[in-house]
């Protein structure tokens, strides 16, 4: 759980990272507040539920939703790129994931390709635009690009990158350590390459949360590599409880008094203004009877 604490906090750090390129100021405890709320969308197909942090954005801010929009598509696209090369780097244990690598080499590639080249994305929007509910869109898509462009930036993305990898390593070690616990001799390539491609399984999957497509490639791999059935259900169960299921908890925890506050910070604005308004009708009152 520690190691799961510790990929959400360089995560966050990448998160505030983007905020500021972004030309979004905020405290580090509201900004971290907003990333942990936006961890509750964690069970939905390759995260995307994570906008969530953008409305939220956007409510507390007043920033246009295209910002907070961009912010997370950088985030999702450094989290699959550092997967990708975790799962690269561990390719040499066993060939299996060549073709799942392959695959998200590619979407990383036709997803750069639309961010930094204009042309492509004047391609994708002009689809867009031409589907029912995307029409009146076009400007967010505009504005989210002009964004992106500027958060994939050489410099700006080799940060995120490296940072991307460090985190999702610590879940790798989640693993690594679950193995050692069932007395299992695992090397620490064999299980960063087990947990990065059942993780990209379970992206590329789209999948809520990657559920069944994640558990069911780890457990085979884990079978694989000839550790018992039970002991690799078992396993499987400990680290996406440690990982995935601890962040959806904390997640609500911070929404919810997330939401409190704003709502209580609300009413006193509200308490305010009506105080406010008392003391002008005295006032006015008071001017009466003395004309």
């Amino acid at each position: 759980m520690g190691l799961a604490l510790l990929n959400y906090l360089l995560r966050y750090v990448r998160w505030h990272i983007y905020l500021k390129a972004s030309g979004i100021n905020f405290g580090y405890w509201k900004s971290f507040q907003i990333f942990m709320a936006g961890l509750t969308m964690t069970v939905t197909p390759a995260k995307l539920g994570e906008a969530l942090k953008g409305h939220l954005l956007k409510r507390e801010s007043g920033n246009p939703w295209s910002k907070g929009l961009s912010v997370v598509f950088a985030e999702r696209l450094t989290d699959l790129m550092a997967v990708v090369i975790l799962v690269a780097v561990g390719l040499k244990v066993l060939a299996l994931g060549v073709g799942p690598l392959l695959l998200g080499v590619s979407i990383c590639i036709v997803l750069l390709l639309i961010t930094v080249q204009p042309t492509f994305f004047k391609a994708v929007v002009w689809f867009l635009g031409k589907l029912p509910l995307m029409a009146k869109r076009s400007k967010w898509l505009l504005e989210m690009h002009e964004n992106v462009k500027r958060l994939m930036s050489p410099r700006l993305m080799l940060i995120a990158v490296l940072i991307s990898c460090i985190a999702w390593f610590s879940e790798c070690l989640v693993l690594y350590f679950a193995l050692l616990a069932c007395k299992f001799q695992a090397s620490c390539l064999q299980a960063t390459f087990i947990y990065a491609l059942s993780t990209l399984a379970g992206a590329l999957s789209f999948l809520p949360g990657g559920l069944v497509a994640t558990e069911g490639s780890m457990t085979g791999l884990l079978l694989l590599f000839d550790l018992g059935r039970n002991q690799a259900v078992l396993v499987t169960f400990i680290v996406r409880l440690c990982t995935l299921w601890l962040a959806v908890f904390l997640g609500m925890i911070f929404l919810f008094f997330f939401q409190k506050n704003t709502i209580a910070n609300r009413g006193l604005a509200l308490g305010e203004r009506d105080a406010l308004i008392g003391e002008t009708d005295t006032l006015r009152n008071q001017w009466s009877d003395k004309k």
